[in-house]
């Protein structure tokens, strides 16, 4: 072979060479951004139940208050019966 054709050679070999190094860094980083959704769902899902846990909790006093209210118009209408 003459010397443009072993120099197109090597040429088209040290392309290929960078086009599979950037193949493997695209597939690491579809692997990242996959790991990375799966723990953005994990974090979705635990914030949707702290939101619930957290509605609940100040729900609750405000349930007691409504009991409280309740006992003392019981108490005011028992009296005046």
């Amino acid at each position: 072979m003459d010397e443009l054709t072993e120099e197109k050679i090597k040429v088209i070999n040290h392309r290929i060479g960078d086009l599979e190094a950037e193949v493997k860094d695209i597939k690491d980083l579809t692997i990242a951004i996959s790991t990375v959704n799966n723990k953005v769902d994990s974090l979705s899902d635990d914030m949707t139940e702290v939101k619930k846990d957290l509605k609940e909790i100040i729900k609750r006093p405000v349930d007691n208050w409504n009991k409280f209210y309740m006992a003392v118009a019981c108490a005011v209408a028992s009296g005046i019966v």
